[in-house]
């Protein structure tokens, strides 16, 4: 593969990272979903495997966006039977969201170059985070590969395997099957059966 192609298939895997965090994080605001209808975004969400129907580009804006913040709160936010997103609480039986799992990814994250920003207000554990680090990530690897720098993109490469290993690539599918599971067939169940794809395609030889 070329520097070229090798340079636009990070650039690719870090837009489509940050295109889940961003979708997992909070429910969409009017910007959100313009730009989700727009053809760029509405190409990569196709790639992705998420096919949210012909009246997602054409149906009322304001309600469209109140049926996706419905189907975000009875995922998240509801007060009986939520998801909470976050690594410990999914796979380390911790009642805790600050605990052991969210002090682990955070030195992971701090020990390469990685703060999360004060004011986000979320728990490095959880799943817009981690998602949002590979994205930090593979955008270093498309930069590196774009300067002809091998040995950072190689070590940026290395750190998203790592990262895998011993977080994201862990507790993905099971976030992933608990949405579904909760969503049924809306647009967030579509979401999180494309995030399984992504990361199983992650997780294959080439990253492991």
């Amino acid at each position: 593969m070329s520097r070229a192609a090798e340079t636009e298939q990070a650039t690719a895997r870090a837009s489509l990272y940050a295109l889940f965090a961003a979708l997992f994080d909070r429910p969409l605001d009017a910007a959100g979903l313009a730009a989700l209808r727009e053809p760029t975004l509405s190409a990569a969400l196709a790639a992705a495997g998420i096919d949210p129907g012909p009246d997602f580009a054409t149906a009322d804006a304001a309600e469209l966006r109140e049926q996706l913040s419905i189907e975000f709160s009875h995922i998240f936010v509801a007060p009986v039977g939520k998801i909470m997103p976050h690594e410990g609480l999914m796979i380390g039986g911790e009642d805790d969201l600050s605990g052991d799992a969210a002090a682990r990814v955070a030195r992971f994250m701090a020990d390469v170059g990685y703060r999360l920003p004060p004011e986000s207000g979320q728990v490095a554990d959880h799943i817009a985070v981690e998602l949002s680090f590979m994205a930090d990530l593979a955008a270093r690897e498309a930069v590196a590969l774009a300067e002809g720098d091998s040995a950072r993109a190689t070590r940026a490469r290395e750190i998203q395997r790592d990262f895998l290993r011993r977080h994201l690539g862990r507790w993905s599918g099971v976030f992933a099957n608990k949405v579904q599971q909760r969503d049924g067939t809306g647009f967030y169940a579509m979401l999180a059966s494309a995030l399984t794809a992504f990361i199983a395609s992650e997780t294959e030889d080439e990253m492991v």
